[in-house]
């Protein structure tokens, strides 16, 4: 016994419906892509960008402080009242605002400590009007400690469209006894947060002038013992100060800060006043003066503020000691150009879609997942290792974006899909085999494929007396009695209902689902139909009607399998092939061998077990050179000839 041998049909690799619908997802990712590189070059995600960054500030935590630098604050205890080493209530002599001995007193000390350097975090751009000798007294004390800086602000002003600087200047007692002036302006991002400050502050024309450098640049310069004033290269977008080399990023410097409000070393104000602490503390050490009390409110949002209540909690004096110390160290945050992240927003996006284009819904989230964790991975590493600020929120939003709109599309695809496979399929085969096809569609190719099947072929006998004896009405009635008892049959073993032929039933086994036993349920098929149309005529004989005959014959081989027909008018779901052919030839042989159910040698293989045969000697038949072998059904095995079989012929 052989089996059906397969044909050696060429077939097309791909499905040319698949490959459409992929070339639309494809086309669709592109639109989605380049939807992201438009909403960044607009800015709708700088938002998200600097709150990344501050992420990525509280993933790396508090670095070491590298500026030998301290604060003396100007604190609520030095304001309002402290409790000293006994417990009792201690007050400064005066309520504030200060007068500016207080600030001379201060100087002597942290001079007489050994401070290398006095840094002033507040504006004198007024003279005192409690005591103007004050002012020649604080001057008299910073001209001794010699290393005394002070800060001017610039004011912006936009007059009729002419631009122009306003410069608080400092007071003269103090502008003849300074050791350096520079200015602090202060501009927070578009979030509201601290993240920078101008080196050098930019003149009325909106370009850096090295006639007015930031106040901390001042104090490096002192520090590194620089003499020449800095400058700025307009084609390098970069400020040199000595062999230094500042890099701007729009003519700011980000500031890389050290940590939450309070890293920095600081003291309150009244115990350098009254020296009521270890003054070798400040030995060798820039001491910054400057605000933190609440009252005073020169404080502001960092990357380390607590965000969740929306209060500013860093002060200013010491956002700038961590500017200094950005400066001091040269840890700058490097920024890449222009170019890097639109070109990774679309070489991310276009990562994604590649690699999720033919994987379903949950695989192609755990690759989108990877590429998002690997990413984010990449640009905190870079962020700790090296400072390097990565564009995050945009190479993000280019892979999740299209892979959730792709899904989103192709989520609605399938779902008519379901609703078209199991509108055309419900007609043919059982709800089981529907389910199973909506649950693996890859087991199906509606575009075509190559499947080896069992097809049965039935047809009825007599039908023209049938419709001489009966009305029009009584005729459709009992072939409609006829059909839907031989369709459940076929449906009940897993068939396929292929068609209708006028009052012929053409159905499959094996398509459109591979099933290996194809064979047996098919010829199962066969015999239960025979029995049940036994059951009928017994019935149709009581009411006085005409009896109905079938033929049935079957034929396994290798047929072409797939959707077929007109794609605007009628398509259906069907079999081809000389395989189909031979089935049809075996039915029609039943009328010339009298017989009932006729099969061929591929169907009988294997299913020995099953029936009990009669084996014909080789008929001829239409389409094929050679005779071809048939066999009778005539039961079931084991219980020899049926009734419905007739007599042995």
């Amino acid at each position: 016994m052989t089996r059906a041998k397969k044909p050696d049909l060429k077939r097309g690799k791909t499905n040319p419906t698949s490959r459409a619908r992929r070339k639309r997802v494809l086309m669709l990712g592109l639109g989605l892509i380049l939807a992201v590189l438009c909403l960044d070059a607009l800015g709708a995600f700088d938002l998200l960008e600097y709150k990344s960054l501050d992420a990525r500030f509280r993933f790396r935590g508090p670095r070491p402080l590298q500026v030998p630098a301290v604060i003396v604050a100007i604190d609520d205890s030095s304001l309002n009242g402290w409790l000293d080493a006994s417990g009792q209530n201690q007050y400064m002599p005066d309520r504030w605002t200060w007068p500016r001995d207080f600030y001379a007193r201060a100087v002597r000390n942290l001079s007489a400590a050994g401070a290398r350097l006095i840094a002033f975090d507040v504006s004198y751009s007024e003279s005192s009007k409690r005591n103007p000798g004050q002012d020649a007294d604080f001057g008299a004390a910073a001209k001794e400690a010699g290393d005394v800086f002070f800060i001017e602000r610039v004011d912006p002003r936009n007059l009729d469209g002419n631009h122009s600087l306003k410069v608080e200047t400092l007071i003269p007692p103090l502008d003849a006894a300074k050791a350096g002036v520079g200015f602090v302006n202060v501009a927070p991002s578009g979030d509201g947060f601290l993240r920078s400050f101008e080196p050098l502050i930019r003149d009325s024309s909106g370009v850096p002038d090295p006639d007015m450098p930031n106040a901390d640049l001042v104090i490096l310069r002192q520090l590194l013992g620089i003499k020449g004033k800095p400058s700025y290269d307009s084609s390098e977008n970069v400020v040199h100060l000595g062999d230094r080399v500042i890099p701007l990023q729009q003519q700011s410097v980000d500031i890389n800060y050290i940590g939450p409000a309070g890293t920095v070393p600081t003291v309150p104000f009244h115990d350098v006043y009254f020296s009521t602490m270890d003054m070798g503390f400040f030995k060798d050490k820039v001491v910054y003066i400057g605000s933190t009390s609440e009252i005073l409110k020169d404080k502001w949002l960092t990357p380390f503020s607590n965000t969740s209540g929306g209060t500013q909690d860093f002060p200013g004096v010491e956002a700038r000691v961590n500017f200094l110390d950005t400066l001091w160290s040269q840890q700058y945050l490097h920024h890449l150009p222009l170019w890097f992240e639109p070109l990774s927003v679309l070489l991310l996006g276009l990562l994604t879609i590649l690699l999720t284009l033919r994987l379903a819904a949950v695989g192609g989230l755990m690759v989108t997942l990877l590429i998002s964790v690997a990413w984010s991975l990449g640009v905190l590493m870079a962020f700790e290792s090296g400072h390097w600020v990565l564009p995050w929120v945009g190479p993000l939003v280019a892979v999740i974006f299209p892979f959730a709109g792709l899904a989103i599309y192709r989520g609605v695809g399938e779902e008519k899909d379901s609703r078209r496979t199991r509108q055309m399929f419900s007609k043919y085969v059982s709800k089981q085999i529907v389910d199973e096809i909506l649950r693996n569609p890859d087991t199906v190719k509606l575009g075509g494929e190559l499947k080896e099947t069992t097809v049965l072929f039935s047809d009825v006998r007599g039908f023209t007396a049938l419709s001489e004896r009966l009305s029009a009405p009584e005729v459709v009635e009992i072939l409609n009695e006829y059909l839907t008892a031989m369709v459940d049959i076929v449906i009940a073993n897993d068939g396929t209902v292929d068609k209708y032929v006028g009052d012929a039933i053409m159905a499959v086994w094996g398509s459109p689902l591979a099933d290996p036993q194809h064979r047996r349920k098919a010829l199962r098929t066969a015999v239960q139909m025979m029995e049940a149309l036994a059951g009928l005529q017994a019935r149709w004989a009581v009411q006085g009607r005409p009896p109905l005959d079938i033929g049935i014959g079957l034929n396994t081989g290798f047929v072409v399998a797939g959707n077929m027909g007109h794609p605007h008018f009628k398509m259906d779901y069907t079999v081809i092939g000389d395989s189909v052919n031979l089935a049809a030839r075996m039915e029609t042989a039943n009328r010339e061998l009298g017989t009932k159910i006729l099969i061929t040698q591929s169907v009988y293989q294997g299913c020995e077990d099953l029936v009990e045969v009669v084996h014909h000697p080789s008929i001829k038949v239409k389409g094929k050179d050679l005779p071809i072998e048939v066999i009778e059904v005539v039961g079931w095995k084991g219980q020899g000839r049926a009734t419905w079989a007739g007599p042995l012929s």
